[in-house]
């Protein structure tokens, strides 16, 4: 059990600055998730063909993947305020800038800049609620702080869309700028914990890479593919299937996800990993198998329901995993190691699926990708007997 090394760090968990920061993780993925629904409709308009509509995705994807490891890297020898703020501003200001743009090449340009706004402040974030958490309530801190990401997902897209129709896409992007600018005024304000970085730094890919994080990154890379074949696809098979409102599938997978996740943090505290990760495999391959199967919208539901407490419960166990046995001083590289494998396995999931979904249909697609979880549950298995687990005590380092 977690807790059970950790008697001499205080127990409080919503403190000033827990509450701060994951109200600033909200206002980011409110802000950033309302574009999903509507900036594909504005190229659409301007022009842009479907091929590059999914480039949208796939670039701001490719961004964020690539600037992690550096943002992480930053994160531990400059400071966690100023990196915020930075990626952040990125985000604000090309959020912005889009209602200006016509041409195609400049409005992937802006959005692979974004992506890398994107990439700098949600590692920062994710950095910053971990400094905040007491190590004996650590998995039920980041269920909490993970709820501002189902918030926001479950929120921003109907914001956006909501404003996009009762006014344009240009006032739109002015409020999703303005929620992104609240959470600078919220970071300028709120405490960081100091950092002071080795005079015997040097360059290399231990610096960049979190080893305690390498082995959850791997893991939620094979979880994130089966998100990525979900979110990719799932509005085209609920129309091929002739399902209307197959959008009440983001709705219950979100509301599933944000019921759960403060209980999923709790148990993993108290019982540990293995009580909380293997149901979740589960419970992601039978929302896979549902979907799969799916002839009406009742099983869709289901799915949803099934993948979204699923995958609560193995993102929260493994980002709880990559950053609990890290050092503190290198919590940035250690949230960083683990969006590689998020954005990884987001990526790369879409463009398998697509593949595999144009030879053999989108139903056999789904129930094929839960061999991804099996996997994983496989490589869990593997990499707890071949290597002893980093004690408790380690983390404090």
């Amino acid at each position: 059990m977690i807790n059970s090394q950790h008697n001499s760090r205080p127990a409080t968990l919503w403190t000033k600055n827990f509450i701060g920061i994951t109200v600033i993780n909200f206002l980011l993925f409110c802000g950033f998730q309302m574009l999903v629904p509507t900036l594909p409709v504005f190229v659409k308009d301007v022009g842009c063909s479907d091929s590059v509509i999914g480039w949208l995705v796939g670039i701001s994807t490719l961004a964020s993947l690539l600037i992690r490891p550096f943002c992480g890297l930053a994160l531990d020898r400059f400071g966690r305020k100023v990196i915020l703020i930075i990626g952040t501003g990125l985000v604000i200001i090309t959020t912005l800038v889009y209602h200006w743009l016509a041409i195609i090449a400049i409005i992937l340009a802006v959005r692979f800049i974004q992506g890398l706004g994107w990439g700098i402040c949600t590692t920062a974030s994710s950095t910053v609620a971990t400094d905040t958490l007491p190590k004996s309530r650590f998995g039920e801190g980041m269920g909490y702080f993970s709820l501002s990401v189902s918030l926001g997902i479950a929120i921003g897209p109907t914001i956006g869309v909501s404003v996009m129709n009762a006014t344009d896409f240009t006032f739109m992007s002015f409020v999703a700028a303005g929620i992104a600018f609240l959470a600078i005024l919220l970071a300028l304000v709120i405490k960081y914990r100091k950092i002071a970085p080795s005079a015997s730094f040097q360059f290399s890919l231990d610096a960049i890479f979190e080893k305690t994080a390498i082995r959850p990154s791997v893991l939620i890379f094979l979880a994130c593919c089966c998100n990525g074949a979900v979110f990719g696809f799932i509005s085209l098979y609920g129309l091929e299937k002739g399902i209307e409102n197959i959008g009440l599938y983001f709705t219950f997978y979100a509301i599933s996800s944000l019921l759960t996740r403060p209980l999923i943090g709790k148990m993993i505290d108290r019982f540990g990993f293995d009580v909380v990760i293997f149901p979740g495999i589960i419970l992601v391959a039978a929302g896979l198998l549902a979907i799969g199967s799916a002839s009406n919208l009742a099983v869709f539901l289901l799915g949803a329901v099934f993948f979204g407490v699923g995958f609560a419960a193995v993102m929260t166990t493994l980002q709880t995993m990559s950053v609990l046995f890290a050092p503190r001083s290198r919590f940035g590289a250690a949230n960083a190691t683990f969006y590689i494998g998020f954005d990884a396995g987001t990526g790369f999931g879409s463009i398998l699926a697509g593949f595999v979904a144009s030879l053999i249909g989108y139903g056999p697609m789904f129930c094929s990708f839960s061999l991804f979880m099996l996997s994983a549950a496989v490589l869990y298995i593997v990499f707890k007997k071949n290597g002893s687990k980093p004690s408790a005590a380690d983390s404090d380092q």
